[in-house]
């Protein structure tokens, strides 16, 4: 039984910002934000597939990991030399999409659940690395039944020192943080109103 390891290769802080390559320049998901790791890469790639114009649409991708993903609306698509489809969703109704081909679904979503109903793809969320970290992913099987495993860098029950990734937004399935609008404050409100009626005064 062959495997092909994909391991992590970018570590994304909390902004979305790389913190780490080890993969040098190519092109990947341009929305990715995971929390620890959301760019994979294969270690070993493949480079005799045609890449395909970004402005065309298709369901299923040309491309190589080695030439990089190729995005249509929230979904990235690249194919491993042993054929299997790695898919990079940015929510749950785009990662539907590759449910019927892929070997491997990364979703940039935390609140995304039972997205495929078939169990044939390996479903990895934005929750599951803010819980247990970055992930390398192999591969193995023929080309008419690709299956994929993951392992974690962490497990649970926590170390102390992890304890705190359970807290996080993401590790609880919740979405991004979005800051209220701000209220005036009183006395600034107190001296529009009183501008207000002033000027409304013959």
């Amino acid at each position: 039984m062959s495997e092909y390891l994909i391991k992590p290769v970018d570590t994304i802080n909390d902004a979305g910002k790389k913190r780490s390559s080890r993969a040098g320049r190519r092109n990947s998901p341009t929305d990715a934000s995971f929390d620890d790791s959301a760019e994979i890469e294969a270690a070993d790639l493949a480079s005799s597939d045609t890449a395909v114009s970004s402005g065309q649409s298709r369901e299923k991708p040309v491309n190589s990991l080695a030439a990089g993903f190729d995005c249509h609306n929230g979904l990235c698509l690249a194919t491993h030399r042993s054929g299997a489809i790695i898919a990079h969703a940015a929510d749950w109704r785009s990662a539907r999409r590759a449910c019927d081909y892929a070997s491997l679904i990364v979703i940039d979503d935390a609140t995304a659940e039972d997205v495929c109903e078939d169990a044939v793809p390996l479903v990895v969320t934005k929750r599951e690395l803010a819980k247990f970290g970055s992930a390398a992913v192999y591969l193995y099987g023929d080309i008419s039944d690709r299956r994929a495993e993951i392992r974690f860098a962490l497990t649970q029950p926590y170390r102390p020192w992890h304890t705190q990734r359970a807290f996080s937004r993401e590790a609880r399935g919740l979405p991004p943080y979005q800051r209220r609008e701000s209220k005036p404050a009183n006395n600034q409100l107190k001296k529009s109103r009183y501008s207000n009626s002033r000027s409304a005064k013959p």
